[in-house]
């Protein structure tokens, strides 16, 4: 029999070192931190990663120096957004962290609350996902509620689709335009009806309408207005670029404020 001991009998203090290996190194993706907001009397902790976004409130935010029991470190201590709608933040939640197991954003309410909180914060991309998904429903609205909503979350085409249409009109009257719940000025309602007042001399084969607002077709006018060309109802191009060329301050400060 040998005299070799047996690996298994050596004492492990006694065994050589392996060589030293390198230290672990945190993975790319998954090593998420999380932090904690407060939302009403709702407490939401999420990874931070879905908002520390360049450009955002956010990116500031956790840039400083903070310390390990900092606020937005535990449920404890969280982070208080005020005023956000719980609703409001849930829903975006859902489009910044689309898990299989959750629902995602469908209600009309739901994305227009997604497309406030983002425009708020600067979120980009989220803002024009909630605008694409709620488009067609806002095309379902009348003139003066794209106009109100437009303005509201800064989206120009929905203010300029609107103006167009307005310039299209076959009918319009300046009370509809001055309502009390209207959110035209009268500036802009002399703008609209300036624009629809765009006639030409090569107009005569046009979509015509009378002084009095109403289109009589071929008759004449039974109030004695008389007749006008309505250029831009047959030209949408053209209505469109004048819209864009007599509201271009307007489009200019939406823009700067998306």
């Amino acid at each position: 029999m040998s005299d070799t001991p047996k690996l298994s009998n050596i004492p492990e203090d006694t065994l050589p070192c392996p060589a030293a290996a390198s230290p672990p190194v945190p993975d790319r993706f998954f090593n998420l931190t999380l932090v904690s907001f407060q939302v009403e009397n709702t407490v939401f902790r999420v990874p931070k990663h879905g908002f520390d976004i360049p450009g955002t409130i956010f990116e500031a935010m956790f840039t400083l120096p903070s310390p390990e029991n900092g606020e937005g470190s535990s449920n404890d201590n969280p982070i208080y957004l005020s005023g956000i709608k719980e609703d409001h933040f849930r829903s975006f939640l859902q489009v910044i962290y689309p898990f299989r197991e959750q629902p995602s954003v469908t209600k009309f309410d739901d994305w227009m609350g997604v497309l406030s909180i983002s425009t708020l914060w600067e979120f980009t991309q989220i803002r024009n996902e909630a605008i694409a998904a709620v488009s067609s429903q806002i095309n379902q609205k009348n003139v003066l509620q794209r106009i109100q909503l437009g303005r509201k979350y800064n989206v120009t085409d929905w203010i300029r689709n609107a103006y167009v249409e307005l310039v299209q009109k076959d009918t319009l009257k300046i009370e509809e335009l001055s309502e009390t719940s209207s959110p035209l000025d009268w500036p802009t309602i002399a703008k609209i009806f300036y624009m629809r007042d765009y006639s030409p001399q090569t107009a005569t084969n046009y979509s015509t309408r009378h002084g009095c607002g109403n289109n009589h077709g071929g008759a004449s006018c039974p109030y004695g207005y008389p007749i006008r060309y309505n250029v831009l109802k047959q030209t949408p191009n053209a209505a469109r670029e004048i819209v864009d060329e007599i509201f271009r301050k307007e489009f200019s400060e939406h823009e700067k404020g998306a």
